[in-house]
């Protein structure tokens, strides 16, 4: 799979929006080809937590890792390209952020995305490490 940080594609539909009118030109932005087995990888190295509890079963899909990006430069000047490592970091780092804000006044998250709401757990994601509740639900 080919993957973009949604900041970098930000920066770039800014930098497109800006172009003088001319036609309607298509870019393919590039991005960081990397496989389901080492973007878990990845995730499981920043959120040592999640080792072994993410997988990738079946056949992948018949899409096409990457696809070329040429003429992006040219047209559009240097964009970012924020690398893989950093990108998921920041991207977990929002969502444990989002999640503690949305759920601190509802009685907590446990230490594996289970909301708590009077004494009954409700299953909401993976281990996101944003607080603990007294008896750690499973």
């Amino acid at each position: 799979m080919c993957l973009q940080f949604a900041p970098d594609v930000a920066a770039a539909f800014a930098a497109a929006a800006m172009l003088p009118s001319q036609g309607s030109p298509v870019f393919t932005l590039p991005g960081i080809v990397i496989t389901v087995e080492e973007y878990i990888a990845q995730v499981e190295q920043l959120v040592p937590a999640l080792r072994g509890r993410l997988r990738c079963e079946g056949t992948s899909l018949p899409f096409p890792a990457k696809l070329a990006s040429d003429g992006v430069t040219e047209s559009l000047g240097p964009l970012p390209q924020t690398p893989l490592a950093e990108g998921i970091a920041r991207t977990i780092a929002h969502f444990q952020q989002q999640a503690a804000r949305l759920f601190r006044r509802r009685g907590g998250i446990d230490s594996v995305g289970a909301l708590r709401y009077s004494g009954s757990a409700t299953r909401v994601g993976a281990r996101l490490g944003v607080g603990t509740t007294p008896d750690g639900i499973p």
